[in-house]
């Protein structure tokens, strides 16, 4: 796991890797690759997307006027209305 991690450094190429101890893959995989969240961060990062008493704040809400201020193209622009306006609904 270690060299995937580190792009392959540390061991040379190999065609066949034989892997002792594999009944332990998994968790080693798990623990190395892995990632966990609270409850509180999931709900702090939600509020990040869409956030205001009234939905009128966040990363969601502003992301089609953050992208007609780059001058999108119309086609791009429709896409992400629609996009914000789904993902929006899902959060909330």
């Amino acid at each position: 796991m270690s060299d995937v991690k580190t792009d392959s450094s540390l061991i040379p190429p190999y065609y066949y890797l034989v892997v002792d101890e594999a009944h332990h893959l998994e968790s080693r995989a798990t623990d190395q690759f892995g990632w966990s969240v609270s409850d509180r961060a999931l709900e702090g990062h939600l509020d990040t997307l869409i956030s205001g008493a009234e939905r009128r704040t966040g990363v969601l809400v502003n992301l089609p006027n953050i992208v007609r201020s780059v001058s999108a193209s119309e086609p791009v622009q429709t896409d992400v209305i629609r996009f914000s306006r789904s993902a929006a609904l899902a959060v909330d």
